[in-house]
């Protein structure tokens, strides 16, 4: 509940923070890098930094990249779509985990998930294409909720390439997270460099806002170290399953948090959508067999 809870902030955050979008991703993962190598010290793993092979790290690479692309992404629909659309549609990537499981790992799927998955759709049509109202907090709707499909569709390609990784050596979790979140950082700065190198280079030399600084702790902070961390040391006790179901609830937490500090409204059709997606997805996840294919948590929270 404290992950969840440090997660459904990220979104605010994000609003709150003077900086593009790939500003914001790149100072979060940057960020991020930096903490959990400090993690990695004090727990005295350094020294398995280098016991990776030659594969793994070609996987690392694929990994980060679907994950730069993600946070590119998802942090952009912020900018033009309302929190709930955005968020709703994002965290459908477990019922998309799903389909790429069985087309790319020839993963069996029930017909509890295929209506989960076809309820996911349904509810994510209703919330794209009915609050296409531009409005101060969303000025182009369905621009937005495409990002952010976007940003599903990368996490999930992130999340199949974590699953084939556990599926060859058991990795540490924070070598993994390591890794990854580094050689993001990388793609992100070559995104940066493309679009926005003038404010890459302000921001890094200290012209950028104080109130975007503070932003970019409270994302690496909070909402990565705090929230994706604390996900996975639940898998310690809980389901995998279980614990993705609870992730679901931060477009809901988000979307409160949103009216408290952002008087930020969703529209009746994007709650209706919302709740049929959230239904339909936690229906697909739920009904996992016991080797069910969603990895860790953490990599389903934004």
């Amino acid at each position: 509940m404290v992950a969840l809870c440090a997660t459904s902030f990220s979104s605010i955050f994000i609003r709150l923070t003077p900086a593009s979008a790939i500003i914001i991703a790149f100072w979060r993962q940057f960020l991020a890098t930096i903490l959990t190598l400090l993690i990695i010290i004090i727990s005295n793993q350094f020294s398995k930094l280098t016991d990776v092979s030659k594969k793994e790290l070609l996987y690392f690479i694929f990994a980060g990249f679907f994950l730069a692309i993600h946070f590119a992404t998802w942090i952009l629909s912020l900018f033009y779509t309302t929190i709930a659309q955005s968020l709703v549609i994002v965290n459908a990537s477990p019922a998309i985990v799903v389909i790429l499981g069985v087309v790319f790992l020839k993963e069996k799927i029930n017909r509890y998930q295929i209506s989960g998955i076809l309820l996911s759709i349904v509810g994510g049509i209703i919330i794209a294409f009915g609050s296409l109202q531009a409005s101060s907090q969303a000025p182009n709707p369905l621009y937005g909720n495409v990002l952010a499909f976007i940003g599903a569709l990368t996490f999930s390609g992130y999340i199949i390439i974590g699953r084939i990784i556990r599926k060859t050596k058991e990795i540490n979790l924070f070598i993994y997270t390591f890794y990854v979140y580094a050689i993001s950082t990388i793609f992100l700065v070559i995104i940066a460099l493309i679009t926005s190198s003038n404010e890459l280079f302000l921001s890094f030399i200290g012209k950028a806002p104080l109130k975007a600084y503070i932003g970019f702790f409270l994302l690496a902070g909070i909402s990565t170290i705090f929230g994706h961390t604390l996900y996975n040391y639940s898998l310690k006790e809980i389901k995998a399953a279980v614990v993705s179901v609870v992730t679901l609830g931060e477009p809901i937490i988000s979307s409160i948090l949103a009216i408290i500090i952002l008087m930020e409204y969703p529209t009746l059709i994007t709650i209706i959508g919302g709740f049929i997606v959230i239904f339909g997805v936690s229906s697909t996840i739920l009904k996992e067999s016991e080797d069910d294919i969603i990895p860790e948590p953490s990599l389903l929270d934004h």
